[in-house]
Order: C-alpha cells, then sequence, then structure tokens
C-alpha cells in the first residue's frame, strides 16, 4: 500500500501536538489539527463563534522513523520552520505572522495569517 503524501504543515502540527501532548499522534491527526485552525481562522475572520473539535485520529509510534526523525524530514526536502512559527504563534497569541507562506501551504496558511494578523490588538486568545 502506497504511502499518501504528507505535507509539512501536517508534520509541523503533529510534532507540536505531540510535545504538548507528551505522546506521539500521527499524521491524519496532525491534518486534522491543521484544518481544524483553518476552521477557527476562517470563523474568526467572518465574525463567527462556536466550538471546533477534532479527533486523535492515530498513534505516531509508527512514524518513529520518518516523520518524527529530524534526518529523513530534512532528507525529504521539508521545511518545516515556516508551519512551525505558524503554528506556534497560532498557539500562542492568536496570531500568525511568522512568514507562513513559505511553508507552501498557500490556502489555510493565508487563511490563518489574516484571521490572526490583528488579533493581538483587539485582546483575543485562543491559547486557552
Amino acid at each position: 500500500m502506497a504511502e499518501a503524501a504528507i505535507s509539512p504543515a501536517t508534520i509541523a502540527a503533529m510534532s507540536l501536538l505531540s510535545r504538548r501532548l507528551g505522546r506521539k499522534v500521527g499524521g491524519s491527526t496532525g491534518t486534522n489539527l491543521w484544518g481544524a485552525f483553518g476552521v477557527i481562522a476562517e470563523m474568526l475572520q467572518t465574525g463567527r463563534s462556536g466550538s471546533v473539535v477534532t479527533l486523535l485520529a492515530d498513534d505516531g509510534d509508527r512514524y518513529l522513523d520518518t516523520y518524527f526523525d529530524d534526518a529523513w524530514v530534512t532528507s525529504s526536502g521539508f521545511d518545516l520552520i515556516p508551519p512551525t512559527l505558524t503554528v506556534e504563534r497560532f498557539l500562542a497569541d492568536g496570531t500568525a505572522r511568522a512568514n507562513a507562506l513559505r511553508a507552501g501551504e498557500l490556502g489555510i496558511v493565508a487563511r490563518l495569517e489574516e484571521a490572526f494578523a490583528d488579533l493581538g490588538s483587539k485582546g483575543k486568545s485562543i491559547a486557552g
């Protein structure tokens, strides 16, 4: 069975969530998290409120030799810095200005960047 294509944003989201949870999560969970952030960005941008729910869809232990291996990530040509900075900034203060467009995730990253660009000045945070 061929492995599905994965994006730098997915790897960054799954890595960051894994560090925060203290357990490995997989690519589907990373994609779910990145997508949830996109939905939140769209909601904030359009002034809608509500809840966003996602699942921890898979365990990440099977990715120890790939997505969680820095040498593999680098040799595969992934640049995780832009999406990692985007997610960290998003979680820290609700903004996403950290050169996110270099991540190549133009759709969701652009929406995140637009939606959260002015949240700090409005005193809002999604960090909890």
